[in-house]
């Protein structure tokens, strides 16, 4: 009887130990998280601040464009998080960043069609 208790006291310390998710190791912090549908996030590095696209347009948000900003001076690979001024992972080289008229933390990129694409 007495072995049985401690077989299943071990038995439980194992499963409690070994099968815990948790990791010790450090993440790389340039790697961007996947949304919750598996997709990278769009973002760009404007004005010191990182921005990810909402998925709008600035006529759906009532927004008005305001100052022209600049370009996207380099777009990285989809998986590396912008840290350098005028950077993107999802928008091409070139791309025009313009400000939201009103609102500092919200910046608009003028896309190939004429639309303006939200970016908070």
């Amino acid at each position: 009887m007495k072995i049985l208790k401690v077989a299943v006291v071990l038995f439980g310390l194992f499963l409690i130990t070994g099968c815990s998710t948790s990791s010790n190791s450090s993440t790389n912090a340039t790697k961007v998280e996947t949304s919750s549908k598996g997709s990278y996030k769009a973002l760009i590095f404007v004005n010191s601040m990182e921005l990810q696209s909402v998925g709008v347009t600035a006529d759906e948000s009532k927004l008005v464009v305001g100052e022209f900003i600049g370009t996207i001076k380099e777009k990285i690979p989809i998986e590396i998080r912008p840290t350098v001024e005028l950077t993107s992972n999802y928008l091409g080289e070139g791309m025009e960043i313009y400000s939201a008229e009103g609102i500092t933390e919200i910046v608009l990129a003028k896309k190939d069609n004429g639309d303006y694409e939200v970016f908070e």
